[in-house]
């Protein structure tokens, strides 16, 4: 499985990037698919959904600025929201979490 943040390096906060080889979230995920195309809405949607749920704060911005989320925060939920499962969870919190990710596909859909 494949993360949008894949090859992401290092974090700043406050601005898209600094011209460094430094990216904010937002800015990073921009590099990959600068047209705001289908896989920057996706994960942008499943990424700022998990955020406002579980961090309360209001997105990807708050998240990355505030220090909420590293880059490996960042590849981990993006993994989670598409259905990742990781080797050590339990079966109870796996089939829950499965549950959760079906549950806003069907939210989506509609």
């Amino acid at each position: 499985m494949k993360s949008i943040f894949d090859g992401w390096e290092k974090q700043i906060k406050g601005k898209l990037n600094d011209f460094e080889g430094g990216y904010c979230a937002l800015g990073w995920m921009d590099k990959q698919d600068p047209h705001m195309g289908a896989v920057y809405m996706d994960t942008w949607s499943r990424v700022t959904r998990w955020i406002e749920n579980n961090l309360e704060v209001s997105g990807i911005p708050d998240a990355n600025n505030q220090g909420l989320l590293d880059i490996e925060g960042f590849k981990m939920v993006d993994l989670l929201t598409q259905g990742y499962v990781p080797e050590d969870e339990s079966d109870e919190d796996r089939e829950s979490r499965l549950i959760n990710v079906e549950m806003e596909k069907m939210k989506e859909a509609v």
